[in-house]
């Protein structure tokens, strides 16, 4: 059972041998972490802007196995409805992290970033950030 949505800047730090990252999902276990396909885009678009378009796209490819990817089509109308709730008080979200975030609230999930004062702006959001060393 997914328990945890892993945002762009978490997956790239795992990329980047980030041991308090792989040990955390290590602890979770087997797909109990998902990426949006807003992440998988991200990342897409990463290693095709990188200098090294063919050894990120593998990375990719090898980490796809142990995460679940899941749509965003079911978080629209709550994307749509914090987006405007977020543009009248006047703190606007990227788009893209504004769908990874609905994306976890629709499925109650945990959202885990290393952008939290970011992603708390998001309405009934559940945060962890896997960057700092365990309590």
């Amino acid at each position: 059972m997914v328990t945890h949505l892993l945002d762009t800047n978490v997956v790239i730090d795992l990329f980047r041998g980030s041991q308090l990252i792989a040990n955390r999902m290590d602890r979770l276990g087997e797909l109990r972490c998902a990426i949006s396909e807003i992440t998988l885009i991200e990342l897409r678009v990463g290693a095709e802007k990188s200098l090294r378009p063919a050894y990120h796209h593998a990375l990719i490819e090898e980490f796809l196995p142990k995460v679940v990817v899941l749509p965003i089509s079911e978080v629209i109308l709550l994307f749509a409805k914090e987006k405007i709730r977020l543009q009248r008080a006047g703190t606007p979200l990227h788009d893209f992290d504004l769908l990874i975030g609905t994306a976890g609230i629709v499925r109650n999930l945990v959202v885990v970033t290393n952008n939290t004062a970011h992603f708390s702006r998001i309405s009934g959001i559940q945060l962890e950030d896997w960057t700092q060393q365990d309590s």
